[in-house]
């Protein structure tokens, strides 16, 4: 049987409260250590290690630092319940890092052409063998992307794929209100896909959208499961009016709290 210490049996030991660190792993795994890993953590050292992201970025009303950022400690990651949800830690990095280096790239570039349905959202093959060893996480956005974009240079024939955000129906009433009021009128009467998605065009519409984002942002409680993937997705691969980001990230509202430590890695 295992069973926590009690305070008289801590006091035999010294206590160090360790955090596996970025630049630690790629010295270990040295020239072992796949190239697009290696890129990712170079860039992104924050994400060595995390809990899968929620399919929704979700205003809660929870304090800013409830871990919502997919950032966790070491008590966190053995506290998940019955769902089995894989981690991104050093070991399923070097796991997949070993995967990477084995496969073959025509195959890879094969995956990330094949579309699958993956619960609720629209995924890639490639994605969804990623996510099986370091899970649903923003590493594991932020790799598929990498190796995407590499493979978009260097091989025959491998596109990087547009973005596809569609244009709701009512963004042009929302385009046409001619004072705050008149669009927090129109505001008034969206359901909550059409503000999540209204808010998802805005951001990435190439025009001063800043006024239209802080009125939806402010009206949110959720941005939606499917439009939380495409934002990452408009952030990594650069397919966002950096302007128009740059003002949601300064709007002092519960959702753009919830969605920060997720944008902010990229920015």
């Amino acid at each position: 049987n295992v069973t926590s210490l009690d305070e008289a049996s801590l006091s035999r030991f010294a206590i160090f409260h360790v955090e596996p660190d970025a630049a630690t792993l790629m010295s270990v795994l040295g020239d072992n250590i796949n190239p697009w890993v290696k890129t990712v953590l170079t860039q992104y050292p924050g994400l060595i290690f995390q809990k899968s992201t929620p399919e929704a970025i979700v205003a809660d009303g929870q304090d800013d630092d409830d871990n919502g950022n997919g950032n966790v400690t070491m008590a966190d990651l053995f506290d998940g319940g019955e769902e089995m949800n894989q981690l991104t830690t050093p070991r399923t990095i070097d796991n997949l890092s070993k995967w990477l280096n084995a496969a073959d790239l025509q195959q890879l570039a094969q995956y990330l052409a094949t579309p699958i349905q993956s619960g609720d959202r629209e995924t890639s093959l490639l994605n969804e063998a990623i996510e099986a060893y370091v899970g649903n996480t923003v590493f594991t956005t932020q790799l598929v992307a990498t190796i995407a974009q590499d493979l978009a240079n260097n091989v025959g024939g491998v596109q990087q794929n547009r973005v596809n955000v569609p244009k709701p129906n009512c963004y042009q009433s929302l385009k046409a209100a001619a004072t705050a009021t008149d669009m927090a009128a129109v505001i008034a009467t969206l359901t909550d896909n059409e503000k999540s998605g209204s808010l998802l065009y805005a951001l990435k519409e190439s025009k001063d959208n800043a006024r239209l984002v802080e009125q939806l942002a402010q009206a949110i409680t959720q941005i939606e499961p499917e439009h939380t993937r495409t934002l990452i997705e408009m952030v990594t691969s650069q397919q966002i009016d950096r302007q128009n980001l740059e003002a949601f990230m300064e709007i002092d509202a519960p959702i753009v709290n919830q969605a920060k430590p997720v944008l902010s890695a990229f920015l």
